[in-house]
């Protein structure tokens, strides 16, 4: 049974974690929350396609997964020789002896992962139930808390710079600090080891971001906190993958970005680019209110009053061009005089649709007499009728 292949995303993590900063299967494994075995496999399949890091800028996940599986064939967990049978079928995500641990953590979430992209760096998590891979982390917390906080808990402080600069104080204090049983001080540990391991700071500073698995509705619209953002609409109806910031809302397919838009916190709104529209539906963007309001004041003040009505009756005005760019077509077709009768029998009958329209002007009952809104009357020799009650004129 072949194991699920792995997102392309995911998968550039694991030849920058490998080849860009030089981390062993086991750790890149462990970050990702991924099987060794799975690690190795994408390293190889890589490693065949000629590809090095960085990857080349043309490089997309499209063409990443091409590069790696011509074939389209997928990847399958490497069994080791002595490891059981059901061991070979697991997928790279199964908790398995090879990956009990990171793959039983719910692994790095998208957010923190290009955190760390950004930074070039790497997190290894700790293991489960192995609680010596916390003892650093927390004797760091705890030595904080001693040595600046304690030291602090009776002081009141009036601004946020005057507590910095308390702070900055006793953490100079604290790093020059000697270690009891070790040679040397925080500070000189962190001269001799961190500093020549660090990384320049990138060009660009880091914006913080939140990844959404979307889906595309039937009007190539994807929704994002109650607003709805336009993609290509050929995608309609696929999974997407959305990065939202505090300014923009991008949309990716299989890696490749396919909308980016400014993002709006107006709810029920609707963010829409031209060139992801249909052809039929991007003429719709050419008519404004003002100029459909200009030709239906032209036609008839009856079909005008219709048209502004059942734009009226939409929650936004766009959702009504397409019947009102249909009634035009109504008028070149039966002709405004028609068209205006149509328009008012569809008035006094509440029939405020374009579909009601076309079915009056189809059936001919523009043409026809309006009983209904007339008095019947009977001619008959006993019956006097109203002249019969006028008042006789005085001689």
């Amino acid at each position: 049974m072949p194991a699920k292949r792995l997102p392309m995303r995911k998968t550039r993590e694991v030849l920058r974690l490998r080849w860009g900063l030089g981390l062993t299967s086991r750790q890149a494994a462990a970050s990702l929350g991924l099987a060794r075995s799975t690690v190795a496999e994408y390293v190889r399949r890589a490693e065949e396609a000629g590809l090095s890091w960085p990857l080349p800028p043309d490089c997309d996940d499209f063409i990443l997964e091409q590069r790696l599986f011509p074939l389209g064939s997928v990847p399958t967990s490497t069994p080791s020789s002595t490891s059981p049978a059901l061991r070979r079928w697991l997928s790279p995500t199964t908790c398995g002896p090879e990956s009990a641990g990171p793959a039983a953590m719910p692994g790095i979430n998208s957010t923190y992962a290009e955190m760390l992209a950004h930074y070039g760096s790497a997190a290894l998590p700790a293991r489960v139930g192995r609680p010596q891979d916390k003892a650093k982390v927390e004797s760091a917390v705890q030595v904080t808390q001693r040595w600046i906080l304690a030291r602090l808990r009776n002081r009141t402080f009036f601004s946020l710079a005057e507590l910095n600069a308390a702070i900055r104080s006793l953490l100079e204090d604290l790093n020059t600090r000697r270690f009891r049983k070790l040679p040397g001080t925080r500070r000189s540990h962190y001269e001799a080891l961190d500093r020549p391991a660090l990384l320049p700071l990138p060009a660009e500073r880091y914006e913080l971001a939140e990844w959404r698995k979307v889906r595309v509705n039937l009007d190539y619209h994807v929704e994002v906190d109650g607003h709805y953002y336009s993609v290509p609409y050929q995608l309609c109806r696929l999974e997407l993958e959305a990065r939202l910031t505090a300014r923009v809302v991008e949309c990716f397919h299989k890696g490749r970005r396919v909308a980016s838009h400014v993002r709006s916190s107006e709810r029920g709104r609707h963010t829409t680019a031209k060139e992801h529209m249909p052809k039929a539906h991007q003429a719709y963007l050419e008519w404004t209110p003002e100029r459909i309001a200009q030709w239906t004041g032209a036609a008839g003040p009856a079909t005008r009053e219709l048209v502004e009505r059942i734009i009226a009756s939409k929650p936004h005005p766009q959702q009504g061009f397409r019947s009102a760019l249909g009634i035009m077509r109504l008028g070149k077709i039966y002709g405004p005089e028609r068209l205006e009768a149509a328009a008012e029998r569809a008035l006094r009958f509440g029939a405020l649709s374009y579909r009601s329209l076309a079915s009056i002007l189809k059936c001919g009952l523009d043409r026809a007499a309006d009983t209904a809104a007339e008095p019947k009357t009977i001619a008959h020799p006993n019956i006097r009728g109203a002249a019969y009650f006028e008042e006789e004129p005085s001689c």
